[in-house]
């Protein structure tokens, strides 16, 4: 998915603020990459999806094109998202797509639950006409198949300095041949391979001030991924390019976005 991580239209909805949503609204229509739909992902309590001026705000961004959609960890979360979608019979009102947000290998959080949440929740997305996005960090070498599996959109982050950003072959080594041995991008080929499923994958760049920050203030959304694709053309595999879509570049996270380009 082409797109922002979105942290502060939810803010906008929390307080009533029309004019502060269209604002924001119109900033990402200007941050808009190439002809086709671009898509947010919220960070918004399913409370706020309750809120009479919130199926306006998402036609609006429909009419920017723009396209909604749920950041979730939780079960309750996407109940939430089905029901208000089930109340909407405008479909530009309605949001398009869930993406986890949960790292199972941070402390206190497992795959086990990670599992569960996958299972109970992607077959119901699905059924819905929603796509099933999966945040991926650092996961563990054994569980992409698991993530395959339940994946419309695997968004798998690079987030690296700005110094780094900057280079073509730091970014192909952060995604494919780290020195920690995870080499995600391969892996995920392999898995995709033995499930016989061309498998989209998403970049996804922080400009965070510990991140890209600086490195975006000169240069464009699109600016990293298309280094990376520079390499992928020499150095990807034919196992890579046979079953993993990539080119798509996701940011993380609005509240920095809107500071680095104004």
């Amino acid at each position: 998915m082409n797109g922002f991580y979105n942290n502060t239209l939810d803010d906008f909805l929390a307080a009533g603020d029309s004019a502060g949503a269209t604002a924001e609204l119109n900033w990402s229509q200007r941050q808009l990459i190439g002809t086709d739909w671009n898509h947010h992902a919220l960070y918004c309590a399913p409370s706020l999806l309750t809120k009479t001026m919130t199926p306006g705000v998402v036609r609006a961004a429909y009419q920017r094109r723009l396209r909604l959609g749920l950041a979730y960890s939780t079960t309750k979360e996407v109940d939430g998202l089905l029901t208000y979608n089930s109340k909407q019979t405008d479909p530009a009102c309605r949001l398009t797509f869930g993406v986890t947000e949960y790292e199972p290998y941070q402390t206190g959080q497992s795959y086990e639950y990670m599992t569960a949440l996958l299972e109970a929740n992607t077959p119901r997305l699905r059924a819905a006409g929603l796509q099933s996005r999966i945040y991926c960090g650092w996961m563990n070498n054994d569980y992409w198949p698991t993530l395959v599996r339940h994946a419309d959109d695997l968004l798998v982050h690079c987030y690296l300095s700005s110094a780094n950003m900057a280079k073509g072959s730091a970014i192909w080594n952060y995604l494919c041949a780290d020195s920690s041995g995870y080499n995600r991008l391969p892996r995920i080929a392999a898995a995709a391979k033995a499930q016989k499923k061309v498998q989209r994958v998403t970049l996804l760049f922080s400009c965070e001030p510990t991140f890209g920050y600086s490195y975006y203030q000169a240069n464009a959304w699109t600016a990293p991924r298309d280094l990376f694709l520079q390499q992928w053309a020499t150095k990807a595999t034919a196992d890579m390019k046979s079953w993993l879509v990539v080119g798509d570049v996701t940011t993380f996270v609005t509240k920095y976005a809107k500071q680095c380009k104004p």
